[in-house]
């Protein structure tokens, strides 16, 4: 891995997260964050993600501002607030204070990468966007997106820098609204939140759609895989021509969910009704074994 000196701005649960995917990695780590509740709650976090602290605490330094923490490192991680304003504001100072040659990757899931280059005044061919899902030290995925000024060698230093963690790194050819993951995301939370306010379901039954069905099975082969799987001997041609009509009525019976005021509230009675709860260490365990069973199954049937 070719970036050891690293940065952190902004230390919510994602950029938390990062620190501690950065440290576990062997990295070294500056972090900063203008609130001081975030900066204390750091260390606590750090403790309970990755254990016995003289592993990695002597690589980690919380800097009193933002030009001591990227003065000098090859990335800075960025995680700060999505209002345009003070993402702005950020990005300039970022901009400013990093040294020419460091990549700024933006874990923001709200601006395209063009947009964020646009708001760095000295050099913005090295700003791009880094998105992952949360928790990014936990999840593997990470969307690395360029911007209109990237170059190539910085594109291949970010992809190559990820993928030296461990990183599922895609790389979208187009810049899109919300990237790629939380589009396909919000196409499934919309459904699901029409599908609790209408009352069809009770929240904790949507829940177990996901993760006792659909999760589970995505875990193991995506839309596309399970699409060829479906079709067996004769595949996706086969799957399409007989699930098309069907498809078609369902897109066409979608919500057209708008979560304005009255949604919002309609959404809230029906999840404080019902609340939801996480799996428990038994049912993820079992889930695991399931999810085995089921990647082997589609295995073997994909051969």
């Amino acid at each position: 891995m070719s970036i050891r000196q690293t940065a952190v701005v902004g230390l919510g649960v994602i950029g938390a997260s990062w620190v501690a995917q950065f440290l576990g990695a062997g990295l070294q780590v500056r972090c900063f964050d203008p609130s001081v509740v975030a900066r204390a709650a750091l260390l606590p976090f750090l403790e309970q993600a990755l254990g016995d602290a003289s592993a990695w605490q002597p690589r980690l330094q919380i800097a009193g501002d933002l030009r001591d923490a990227v003065r000098g490192v090859e990335l800075v991680q960025e995680n700060g607030p999505e209002a345009p304003h003070l993402k702005r504001a950020l990005i300039e100072a970022i901009d400013l204070a990093a040294d020419p040659s460091a990549l700024i990757a933006s874990s923001t899931s709200g601006h395209r990468p063009s947009d964020l280059q646009a708001m760095a005044g000295a050099f913005p061919q090295r700003v791009l966007v880094a998105h992952p899902l949360n928790p990014p030290h936990l999840i593997p995925l990470l969307e690395v997106v360029p911007g209109r000024l990237t170059s190539a060698t910085d594109l291949g230093r970010a992809v190559a820098f990820y993928e030296a963690l461990g990183k599922k790194v895609i790389v979208p050819k187009h810049e899109r609204v919300g990237h790629a993951a939380n589009r396909l995301q919000a196409a499934l939370l919309r459904e699901a939140f029409a599908l609790a306010i209408d009352g069809t379901l009770d929240v904790p039954d949507i829940d177990a759609i996901l993760t006792h069905g659909l999760a589970l099975r995505w875990a193991c082969a995506g839309p596309f895989a399970l699409t060829e799987l479906g079709g067996g001997a004769a595949g996706s041609k086969a799957m399409l021509e007989r699930l098309g009509p069907a498809l078609n009525g369902w897109w066409g019976d979608l919500s057209r969910l708008e979560l304005d005021v009255p949604a919002r509230n309609a959404l809230l009675e029906a999840m404080a009704r019902h609340p939801s709860k996480p799996c428990t260490v038994d049912e993820m365990q079992q889930l695991v074994q399931k999810t085995l069973q089921v990647r082997a199954f589609s295995a073997g049937a994909a051969t």
